[in-house]
């Protein structure tokens, strides 16, 4: 199987993109995929996250740019069967430096053509939440990518990031294909929350996923644990989640049945 590389992307903050790219990584890698991770984010809560205390303070994703080597910051994560490339707070730094090069949408293209992603059936970035040429960056060498919803004000994001990733798709990755909508955080029982599940039959219907991450606590508290939910809670409702959004995934991009 070739790699499959997959962007994490939604332009307001706060939807649950880091802590989706996550828990689907423990998911992928607990279906016996081999994922790596990389945090474009300047606010690092993935890394933070799931990056061993050993490595904090180690070569990040802008020193990979600084040097032109994404081997120089691989590690492995706190999750089996994960590494991550971590973010830290230069990345906004680099980021601007990369919009002053007119070339500079091409960065994770040049790295990753010189590193070796054959080991790893997945590749997940976690972009930042607004428009960074790291986010574009991450389009331009994606095969897929995922816009996790929670709240009305991201979902109005969503029509956006999809006009963003077709000029991307038209210019410069002909390989990107269309995204997915993931309903995240929902409490279905609540107006709210059923006003959000009523995307699933809205304009967007063919692109929602069926699968959703509903609201539960435990989500969080295996964050404040340094733990995906499979490791913090395997028999929550919300580690099944995970688990049949994952295999929602693999059978769309893969065709397999898990």
């Amino acid at each position: 199987m070739m790699t499959i590389f997959v962007t994490f992307i939604n332009k307001k903050g706060g939807a649950g993109k880091s802590t989706t790219t996550g828990n689907l990584a423990a998911a992928f890698a607990r279906k016996g995929y081999k994922v790596l991770l990389i945090d474009l984010d300047p606010d690092p809560d993935l890394t933070d996250w799931l990056l061993p205390a050993e490595y904090n303070g180690k070569n990040s994703i802008s020193d990979a740019i600084r040097l032109k080597d994404l081997s120089i910051c691989v590690y492995p994560s706190n999750l089996e069967n994960v590494d991550i490339i971590p973010s830290d707070d230069e990345v906004e730094a680099t980021d601007d430096q990369l919009k002053t090069d007119p070339l500079g949408i091409l960065i994770l293209a040049k790295l990753l053509k010189k590193f070796d992603t054959t080991k790893y059936d997945f590749v997940f970035m976690d972009a930042a939440p607004h428009r960074t040429r790291l986010a574009s960056a991450a389009l331009t060498v994606s095969d897929h990518y995922i816009m996790p919803v929670e709240s009305y004000f991201s979902y109005k994001q969503v029509p956006k990031m999809i006009e963003d990733a077709i000029q991307i798709r038209d210019t410069l990755n002909p390989s990107l294909t269309n995204g997915f909508i993931l309903l995240n955080n929902i409490e279905e029982k609540t107006t709210f929350g059923k006003e959000l599940v009523s995307i699933q039959n809205g304009p967007f219907k063919d692109i929602t996923l069926t699968n959703m991450i509903p609201k539960n606590t435990t989500i969080k508290e295996a964050q404040s644990k340094l733990q995906s939910i499979f490791d913090y809670r395997p028999d929550s409702i919300s580690a099944f989640a995970y688990m049949y959004l994952a295999d929602e995934l693999i059978e769309k991009w893969t065709g397999k049945h898990d």
